[in-house]
């Protein structure tokens, strides 16, 4: 009973909290800032993902922006009007972004802003996944602006300085 009462408010969480889709979204930042962003996510398997993304919306959010975050769902749309830029972020299986993020980039195909990507992963040999999220992109008529690439084996500071780095990318870009 006490399960089902917990996927009971998982659904009408995720509902309010993203109307129209099952997608829960979180939002950092206050309204009034220098730009508002989009994060869409994958959580994975491991807690790095969530923790990279939590991480780098904070910092966004202390540059001024209100950064948007939302799990990833093949039914999410947004809306490119609304925000300066959107980051994708995925762990890697297989040398590539997950299948949620890739039908996510599909639904969204045509977003006109900045994309700048944030992956997870657990080896060195995955370094060329930025490439292919590249090509996903293309297909859905984006293209890649930049993008970091965190191992579960980096340190906290690595993964700050490659976080801090992403960040001033998505700065100079968006106010050059």
């Amino acid at each position: 009973m006490r399960m089902k009462l917990a996927y009971l408010f998982a659904a009408i969480t995720s509902v309010l909290a993203f109307p129209g889709c099952a997608s829960i979204s979180t939002t950092m930042g206050e309204p009034g800032g220098i730009g508002t962003l989009a994060i869409m996510y994958d959580p994975g398997m491991s807690a790095l993902p969530g923790r990279i993304v939590t991480d780098i919306g904070r910092e966004l959010a202390t540059r001024g922006y209100l950064v948007r975050i939302v799990k990833a769902d093949a039914k999410l749309r947004l809306d490119s009007s609304e925000f300066g830029a959107l980051i994708v972020s995925s762990p890697i299986y297989a040398m590539k972004p997950t299948g949620l993020v890739q039908s996510s980039i599909a639904a969204n195909s045509g977003f006109d802003r900045p994309v700048f990507g944030l992956l997870s992963g657990f080896s060195t040999t995955e370094e060329d996944s930025l490439s292919r999220l590249s090509e996903i992109l293309v297909s859905s008529r984006m293209s890649l602006a930049g993008g970091a690439k965190i191992m579960i084996t980096d340190t906290d500071e690595v993964i700050g300085r490659k976080l801090a780095e992403l960040c001033d990318l998505i700065d100079a870009t968006l106010h050059p």
